[in-house]
């Protein structure tokens, strides 16, 4: 049955309730915008965007839904945090980064090539590193109209080719979206107390399971 006619959520006083939904579309990329993309992926694989040692996809590995599966992130020195998924992130207005301290894809995409910790580069002298590169010119002639190559565009590459990463179809979605035939008798259960007795709903609602809301959880911080 549709989401009107579910039992009530139980929510805690103060929660902005959102009942689950289906996940959007995402972006819908012009034919310009897909050799934006293009340009994207190629910077985002290659190692030379930092020092040499990393790529962003050594974090974000697409075959493992685009993390690393550590305990913390692999970088080019130790981490303390872990490495968060890249599906869906076009839905993030700002406050990336596991604080929220990045307002823009810009800034966020910065940072990582340019910590000390993760990939060691300098996205300032990066646009003379490239053009002395064979290949890129075309790209960015490609995706820009001429072939300048600039720290702009190499972060609106990036952020672009970024925010075309979705996730797949799940049973979930599959459910949500009017097949109730998608989950097992005992998923439906675990789905309701999910909703109600559990209230794992008041943190994790909407169509991406998530309020995007910063928490204590009571860890002990190093």
């Amino acid at each position: 049955m549709p989401t009107s006619k579910w039992p009530s959520a139980e929510w805690y006083e103060g929660i902005r309730a959102q009942e689950l939904a289906p996940l959007s579309q995402g972006p819908i990329n012009t034919q310009q915008q897909q050799k934006v993309i293009a340009l994207g992926k190629v910077l985002f694989f290659d190692p030379r965007v930092g020092r040499g040692e990393k790529t962003c996809a050594t974090c974000h590995h697409p075959d493992i839904y685009w993390v690393d599966r550590r305990q913390t992130a692999a970088g080019i020195a130790t981490h303390h945090r872990n490495t968060p998924s890249m599906e869906n992130v076009w839905y993030v207005k700002g406050q990336l980064f596991h604080d929220g301290r990045a307002k823009t894809y810009a800034e966020q995409i910065a940072e990582a090539i340019e910590s000390p910790i993760e990939m060691g580069g300098n996205t300032y002298t990066l646009p003379v590193k490239l053009a002395a590169i064979k290949g890129y010119h075309h790209l960015f002639d490609e995706a820009y109209g001429d072939a300048n190559i600039t720290r702009t565009r190499i972060l609106d590459a990036l952020a672009i080719y970024s925010q075309s990463i979705v996730s797949g179809e799940t049973h979930f979605d599959r459910f949500i979206q009017g097949d109730y035939t998608a989950l097992s008798d005992q998923q439906i259960e675990g789905l309701h107390l999910f909703r109600t007795k559990g209230k794992c709903i008041n943190c994790h609602h909407g169509p991406y399971l998530t309020d995007l809301q910063y928490h204590n959880l009571g860890y002990a911080v190093d």
